[in-house]
């Protein structure tokens, strides 16, 4: 209800309708380097891996990662930047040749079409978000439980049935989350 949300009674008398006055977004992250060389502002980034090939690179022109930082160049520049360019240092056992370390580097262009429908997508993500917690449900996101880094630390709770989920996660296994990106230096 809007007094559950606010902390204020609903000004118009209507208690199943939500009212959402202003609804601030905040986009955290670190671009490693933006940079003004190539003719326009490119956003550069570093990664590891441990081999390279059609299907690592492949993910880098769609990616939301590169998306996001060159849109948040082109807020901060109020330009909108060229692409960004990644910068990969590959480490692994030798190869036949005896290399094991090796470095590779591409750029993606990111046109400001591109960067408007990202942001667009975005504010449409954050919408769905905004109504789902209206209503207080929460559909678990099965494609990202188990990712390269391993198991999402909601793994167990989006295991159980939906009636067990809310009390397990006020169980000792699940601390309250106190980090705040905006107080970070």
């Amino acid at each position: 209800s809007y007094e559950q949300l606010t902390g204020d009674p609903d000004p118009t008398g209507l208690t199943n309708q939500t009212y959402i006055k202003t609804l601030k977004i905040y986009i955290i992250g670190k671009i490693d380097v933006g940079v003004r060389q190539l003719g326009g502002i490119w956003a550069f980034d570093h990664k590891t891996a441990s081999r390279l090939g059609e299907t690592f690179w492949a993910k880098w022109p769609i990616s939301p990662q590169m998306k996001t930082y060159c849109w948040a160049l082109w807020k901060i520049f109020g330009e909108v930047p060229m692409g960004a360019i990644l910068n990969v240092l590959v480490v692994r056992k030798p190869t036949r040749t005896g290399t094991s370390i090796d470095f590779q580097r591409q750029s993606f262009q990111y046109p400001e079409e591109t960067l408007r429908e990202w942001e667009h997508n975005t504010l449409l993500s954050v919408s769905n978000f905004v109504a789902m917690a209206v209503q207080n449900e929460f559909p678990p996101n099965d494609a990202n439980c188990i990712r390269i880094y391993g198991k999402c630390p909601y793994y167990d709770v989006c295991a159980l049935p939906k009636a067990s989920r809310l009390p397990y996660l006020y169980t000792s296994v699940y601390a309250p989350v106190t980090w705040d990106p905006t107080s970070e230096k």
